[in-house]
């Protein structure tokens, strides 16, 4: 038995000099539990240099079936070089 999940999201950001704030509500459906998931998640993020950026917030479910309560922290880190080349994109 196959049924699709939808989900929505809306989202929001803002830059405050290297820190940004972001704020989303989401919704999901459930068709298997024939519900809906729903919560919103609030996050805080800063540029510590150009290529390295560092994150963090909490996730809270608005419905039963949704997650409650949810923390994460992380970080971003982009390479300064590709870690291969695209040898079938060279010309010869």
């Amino acid at each position: 038995m196959r049924r699709a999940q939808f989900g929505q999201t809306f989202s929001v950001s803002h830059a405050l000099g290297h820190f940004t704030i972001s704020a989303e509500i989401w919704h999901f459906s459930q068709p298997f539990l024939h519900g809906n998931a729903v919560g919103n998640l609030w996050g805080v993020s800063y540029s510590v240099r150009k290529n390295l950026v560092v994150d963090g917030g909490f996730e809270h479910g608005l419905t039963e079936t949704s997650t409650q309560w949810e923390t994460f922290v992380g970080f971003t880190y982009l390479l300064p070089h590709r870690l291969w080349m695209g040898h079938h994109l060279k010309q010869r």
